[in-house]
């Protein structure tokens, strides 16, 4: 099956494409991504490529991956996103009446990246998409299932909780999953959730020192900290990672100022589900910016079983 992955980064949607059937060409256009998918053995469409100048129709593509920049939705970035929920909600009718993104009405284009999955949709008359972002976007993901359902879709959209589906870190992530061919539905946790489930039946969560294979001798600092070193939170190894994200984490002895050395980009990308032998391509600047923005490969896994 030929797919699409849109803003297709490390290739964290495309991890388990054999597993699966899938065949997936990305559309990246930061260089240091493109270098890692390569290595890893992915196909991705020429270097720099703008998604915003293809035309899927002419692609041939049965479905469509997508996890737009989260940048000007996250809680850490911008806020221009935030901000101009009511112009994405008002550009959307126009995406969905005449099928192009007026980009002009974005002072950071970025956010109305977040509107090309419903393009790609229309134009490409793709059999089934799914799409991920930070949870702010979930409104946005909730009006689109409106216009998705007009052009025949079955769609089931939510939060979803990275840790339970087996990813050793606590990560919310807004889904949205739609299909022509079957019913949507939102996958079933196989994991509890963090601090929060006494649910039977399910696993307990996956902990750092599991996923690791190895017991570091100390605690793992969180990588947002508000400005004020000593709001960081610290994890115990018995317990599964804080969000992943661009920004270093730490090892600690004690105190959450007690600093014994940074995680490896390889620790991080463990904690993100990644394979521990991975590609990783690159400065490690670049390489911790794909690590955090990669959807978890198990979550994508979970999300994509609901579709195939």
């Amino acid at each position: 099956m030929l797919v699409v992955d849109g803003f297709s980064g490390a290739r964290g949607w495309d991890v388990f494409d054999r597993e699966l059937g899938i065949n997936s060409v990305g559309v990246e256009h930061d260089a240091a991504a493109n270098s890692t998918a390569r290595a890893a053995g992915f196909h991705t469409m020429a270097p720099g490529t703008d998604i915003r100048t293809l035309s899927p129709c002419d692609l041939g593509f049965e479905g469509g991956k997508f996890s737009p920049p989260c940048q000007t939705f996250a809680r850490m970035g911008n806020g221009h996103g935030r901000r101009n929920l009511d112009v994405v909600l008002d550009e959307m009718e126009w995406v969905y009446s005449h099928g192009r993104i007026d980009y002009s009405r974005f002072t950071d284009a970025r956010t109305g990246l977040v509107l090309e999955p419903l393009r790609w949709v229309m134009e490409g008359d793709l059999d089934w998409v799914v799409m991920e972002q930070v949870p702010d976007v979930l409104l946005v993901w909730e009006r689109m299932a409106k216009y998705l359902e007009k052009l025949g879709y079955s769609v089931a959209t939510g939060l979803l909780r990275a840790e339970q589906y087996g990813v050793p870190q606590t990560r919310k992530r807004a889904v949205l999953i739609a299909s022509r061919t079957r019913e949507a539905q939102l996958p079933v946790p196989s994991h509890k959730r963090f601090h929060a489930d006494r649910s039977e039946g399910l696993k307990p969560c996956v902990a750092i020192m599991d996923a690791l294979a190895y017991q570091p001798p100390m605690q793992q600092r969180s990588n947002q900290n508000n400005g004020n070193t000593r709001e960081r939170s610290l994890r115990s190894v018995a317990e599964p990672s804080v969000t992943v994200t661009r920004k270093i984490m730490h090892w600690v002895k004690g105190d959450v100022n007690d600093l014994s050395r940074p995680m490896s980009v390889q620790e991080a990308a463990i904690l993100q589900s990644f394979p521990a032998d991975y590609p990783w391509q690159g400065s490690v600047i670049e390489q911790r910016l794909q690590v955090g923005n990669a959807i978890p490969p198990l979550m994508a896994r979970a999300i994509l079983k609901q579709v195939l």
